[in-house]
């Protein structure tokens, strides 16, 4: 089984090895974010504390808790957000998150997007359990503001990171659209 990959072909075990590095490398580096009537998922973009989410999850709170292992919740503190573009960034003392690294974003340059139609796409989830699910599909289409693929993830996921084939975000997760899912270009 072959997926196309821009002008790339990836073989299976390459997909399969794109998903093993993707989970060991930044599994640490996704949290699940709780408000009082809403949960969801962010992650780490900067070592400082910062973590990237989905508006939608955050809402009008100015303080959300966001839970770093099964047992581990800390208050954090909404410092930016943007409604239109359903991104919000939040600020977490860094000493919870131990040694996790920050997530490598992707960059769009002259010679090569970091997400095409038909790429290999990986979404990981947090549970309440502490434990990270990763979920791999296809992307169905890219515009300026989106990225829709064939990934089936959980309502509580919205603020997740989508990883290309590389381990780079490409987007974060905002929800179903129907029975395919889209993220929000980062």
């Amino acid at each position: 089984v072959a997926a196309a990959t821009g002008a790339d072909t990836q073989s299976a075990a390459a997909v399969e090895a794109s998903a093993s590095t993707v989970i060991v490398a930044w599994q640490n580096s996704v949290v699940s974010i709780w408000t009082p009537t809403r949960q969801g998922a962010g992650f780490l973009v900067d070592a400082r504390g910062l973590i990237a989410t989905s508006q939608r999850v955050v809402g009008v709170a100015n303080t959300v808790e966001v839970q770093v292992s099964r047992n581990e919740k800390y208050l954090a503190r909404v410092v930016a957000g943007d409604a239109q573009k359903n991104i919000a960034i939040l600020w977490l003392d860094p000493k919870p998150l131990g040694a996790a690294p920050p997530v490598k974003l992707a960059s769009s340059d002259a010679a090569r997007t970091p997400i095409a139609e038909h790429d290999k796409v990986f979404a990981m989830e947090p549970s309440v359990q502490g434990t990270k699910r990763l979920t791999s599909g296809t992307v169905k289409s890219v515009t300026a503001e989106s990225i829709l693929t064939d990934i089936g993830l959980d309502r509580d996921s919205s603020g997740a990171p989508l990883f290309n084939g590389a381990g780079d975000v490409v987007g974060a997760e905002w929800g179903p659209a129907g029975l395919l899912d889209v993220a929000q270009h980062i």
